[in-house]
Order: structure tokens, then sequence, then C-alpha cells
């Protein structure tokens, strides 16, 4: 079985990483073996897995807008504002992206729909 295996790796499956040689032996050859014992007979004769794992590549941050105005993200923050003495708010703001200035912010009174029955 293990010349099998090899021949596989060598000829018919060349390319295929570990865990994928290992699950076409399982699904078209009928060999059923561990990830493992696979890697172990492949290493034994010096095949190595085609390609090597990359390390994540770590979030980026985006550049910042050159100029003011040419940005503005908004967003809104529905809280109960004035702690149960009034209605329900939602602070509504903008920050523009060059500079961090707040051109605007206001509240609006949150109106909650109706239930559809």
């Amino acid at each position: 079985m293990r010349q099998q295996v090899l021949a596989l790796a060598s000829d018919k499956y060349c390319g295929f990483n570990q865990q994928h040689f290992t699950e076409k032996l399982a699904d078209k050859e009928g060999i059923n073996l561990s990830r493992s014992t696979v890697r172990r007979m492949l290493l034994t004769r010096g095949i190595k897995s085609p390609q090597k794992r990359r390390a994540p590549k770590h979030r980026s941050r985006r550049e910042r807008y050159p100029q003011e105005g040419q940005l503005l993200q908004t967003d809104g923050s529905p809280h109960d504002w004035l702690e149960g003495r009034g209605p329900e708010l939602c602070l509504i703001g903008a920050i523009d992206d060059a500079t961090n200035y707040v051109p605007y912010a206001y509240f609006q009174e949150r109106r909650i729909p109706k239930a559809i029955c």
C-alpha cells in the first residue's frame, strides 16, 4: 500500500497538498489513511507539500482623503439620551475624514414603527 500511495503522489496526484491528496486517496482510490500517516509516508520519500503556509495578512488601514470635504462619514446612535425624561433620541453626526472635524451633529426623535400584525 505504501508503494501505491507513493506512486500516486508522484504521478496522478502530483502537486496536491497533503490534505487534498489524503481526501483523493479515500474518495477515488479507496485508500483510507489518516492525513498524518500520508504525511509521514511522503516525507520519508522526500515529497513535501507543494506550497508553504503564508503568514496571514495584517489588516491595513486605508489612506485618509487628502483634502477637507472630500469624504464625510455619517452615523446615528439611538439611545435614551435624556435618561427617561423625554423621548428617545438618535444622535446623528458626521465627521470629516481628512481633518476629524465634526461639521454637524443633531438629535432627532426616534420614531419606532408600529408592529405589523
